[in-house]
């Protein structure tokens, strides 16, 4: 029986992460209070066929799919082809920056007689950014003060480069109040409510299954 709760209890989490959704969240849906969620993905009480039925439809996924030890591998198989996506995307885009830099760079050079080389200084900040959006698109804004923050002082550090002749060294100054609203922005948005993306389910077929809040 213990090893029956530690299958289910993993699937349910594994399947509420999957969904983006919070105990609190998950307990509004199917009118169970958070608590007894917690408890069930903890492994304490092992839910009842009524429950998983619910929570089927909630997740559409068979009942079956709870009493079956798949987590593990899924879960792995899962990351791994995700990671290699983004990776594999970054380096693509970085790619295609350096390649644009490299071109202009010649062109410059061969068709207008100039060697240019802060074309190169001016690729570091677009590599930051499309870093940064990569971060965004895949990570969900984890590293969201490291990536905002390179992209802005890098920034700066290709247009003082640029002119460097004009002596701009006052330009970082403005570097100082853009990294306080980059800051204040991770703040803003770490305490709002993460927002829940659709699930694929018939919200009158859960409510008939739940006739009646159920409380622990």
């Amino acid at each position: 029986m213990n090893n029956i709760k530690e299958i289910v209890s993993k699937n349910l989490v594994n399947l509420r992460k999957q969904n983006n959704l919070t105990q609190i969240e998950l307990s509004e849906k199917i009118n169970y209070s958070d608590k007894a969620i917690s408890r069930w993905e903890k492994g304490e009480v092992l839910p009842g066929l009524d429950i998983l039925e619910l929570l089927s439809y909630v997740y559409n996924v068979p009942i079956s799919y709870f009493l079956e030890e798949h987590f593990d591998t899924e879960s792995k198989k899962a990351d791994a082809k995700a990671k290699n996506i983004y990776t594999a995307t970054i380096i693509f885009m970085v790619m295609v920056v350096w390649t644009v830099a490299v071109v202009a760079f010649l062109a410059a050079k061969n068709y207008a007689n100039k060697t240019n080389w802060t074309i190169f200084t001016w690729a570091i900040p677009t590599t930051a950014l499309v870093i940064r959006l990569c971060f965004r698109k895949f990570l969900k804004n984890k590293h969201y003060i490291l990536t905002a923050s390179i992209c802005l002082w890098t920034f700066l550090a290709a247009i003082y480069l640029q002119w460097y002749y004009l002596n701009l060294w006052t330009i970082f100054l403005l570097g100082i109040p853009f990294q306080f609203v980059i800051v204040f922005m991770y703040l803003i948005n770490k305490i709002k409510t993460p927002t829940t993306k659709k699930l694929k389910l018939n919200t009158k077929q859960v409510k008939n299954k739940t006739t009646k809040t159920h409380k622990e």
